[in-house]
């Protein structure tokens, strides 16, 4: 089984895909009484809610919302809106947004519990199982994978220890990149030597796979780390590097011996630095 179904099977299956909502519950255990109801559900909306680099991928979760429709025959009742998470590869996320909307809107139900179990019922949208699309056949002198070939450490003339850029012959080349406090954005000078940096990475290709690390210093907060890490991917993305060549991820604070005190927060911590994971040779 593809990973990118296996990521998906937590929110799809073939026909009626598991998708839970409450409804209405009656009298506990004897005579319990549960809602039933038949229609169509209309897709609303999809929207990312949370990105995560698990490496050596991205991995984009949805949130598609379904409104069932008022149904002739049961005009009395009508289940509430129906949010579902759904995760998948970043590069997929286009083709499983078609997906949904290409089946809106969709047959849905309410399930009804087990018996002898007072549960709320369980709406089920039925939904086909959503295929990833093939892809594209590797041409014959094929393009590096970038960071991905990480997960294939025997493919021949690379290598995959970090190595900082500096050694590579590029004396230009600047690997840390100095935040303002508390801010997830680069500065404007900053957004230039990103960009500098960028356009060497671009013109150099045996780098397969650049590392952008995020840290902070002490009193900020530790997610601060992994968006300065984000703010620099997209800039360099923006100035040509292929995104599949750079992985971006925050490494936290320092950290101190036991009993030892920690000194006052450094603005050399407030930085972004870069090092090349694996090199074409």
């Amino acid at each position: 089984m593809s990973l990118a179904r296996v990521l998906l099977s937590l929110g799809f299956g073939l026909g009626a895909a598991g998708l839970l909502a409450s409804a209405s519950c009656g009298a506990p255990q004897q005579g319990c009484a549960v809602e039933t109801w038949s229609g169509a559900c209309v897709l609303g909306s999809v929207s990312t809610i949370r990105v995560t680099e698990r490496f050596p991928l991205t991995l984009v979760t949805l949130e598609a919302i379904w409104s069932p429709q008022p149904n002739p025959a049961n005009p009395q009742f009508t289940p509430p809106e129906l949010r579902q998470e759904l995760r998948v590869i970043g590069t997929q996320e286009l083709a499983l947004r078609q997906h949904l909307a290409a089946h809106s809107p969709a047959q849905c139900r309410l399930v009804a519990p087990p018996a002898g179990v007072c549960e709320p019922s369980k709406l089920v949208v039925a939904l086909p199982e959503f295929t990833p699309p093939p892809e594209s056949p590797a041409p014959a002198a094929a393009e590096s994978a970038g960071c991905a070939e990480l997960m294939s450490p025997g493919r021949a003339g690379a290598v995959s220890r970090p190595i900082q850029p500096s050694t590579l012959g590029a004396s230009a080349f600047q690997e840390t990149f100095l935040f303002d406090e508390g801010a997830s954005a680069p500065s404007a000078s900053v957004v230039a030597e990103l960009q500098a940096a960028a356009r060497l990475i671009a013109a150099h290709p045996e780098l397969v796979c650049v590392s952008i690390t995020g840290h902070i210093s002490r009193g900020e907060p530790i997610p601060l780390a992994d968006a300065r890490a984000r703010a620099a991917r997209d800039v360099m993305v923006a100035a040509g590097v292929p995104a599949a060549r750079l992985m971006a991820f925050g490494a936290g604070i320092p950290i101190y011996g036991a009993g030892a005190e920690a000194p006052p927060p450094d603005p050399q911590d407030r930085r972004v630095g870069l090092s090349v994971l694996r090199v074409k040779r």
